[in-house]
């Protein structure tokens, strides 16, 4: 369904549509599988017509996995922007990302309290991935869902 997804979300790019959540949706799935380079074009792109929290947070993300610290910190740096008082998983996603360890734990303990946060996603989540390994991270979230 991937290919299929794709050719519909460059059909529409080449209609001349603007529309933020094109160039996110065609970006997540670039991300997803693995063409990181033309998913930070399109998350760019997105960003661009509606700035907001989550295009920030992936960006960020996608630099984190190409080892490129200096776009991490503007991204993240960014992303503190839009983030909201109680908005405390992508809190921790953020302070995961800077290296901010314990930070992202107080973070991820508060969205888990006040059930803000999806468990199984969490596990998933690129964002969380240096922290995943992490004792606190398992107590947090629990055991990791088996794949299905």
């Amino acid at each position: 369904m991937y290919k299929k997804a794709e050719k519909a979300f460059r059909t529409a790019i080449d209609c001349g549509v603007i529309d933020y959540r094109i160039y996110s949706d065609i970006a997540n799935l670039l991300r997803d599988t693995g063409q990181l380079e033309e998913a930070i074009t399109h998350f760019e792109r997105s960003h661009q017509i509606k700035p907001r929290l989550y295009t920030a947070v992936s960006l960020a993300g996608i630099y984190r996995q190409q080892n490129k610290p200096e776009m991490v910190s503007k991204y993240v740096k960014t992303s503190r922007k839009y983030i909201e008082p109680e908005d405390w998983y992508d809190l921790a996603c953020l302070e995961s990302m800077s290296g901010n360890i314990d930070a992202a734990f107080q973070a991820l303990e508060l969205a888990v309290n006040n059930k803000k946060i999806e468990k199984s996603w969490a596990w998933k989540d690129p964002d969380l991935e240096p922290i995943r390994d992490d004792p606190r991270f398992m107590k947090l979230v629990g055991r990791k869902p088996q794949e299905e």
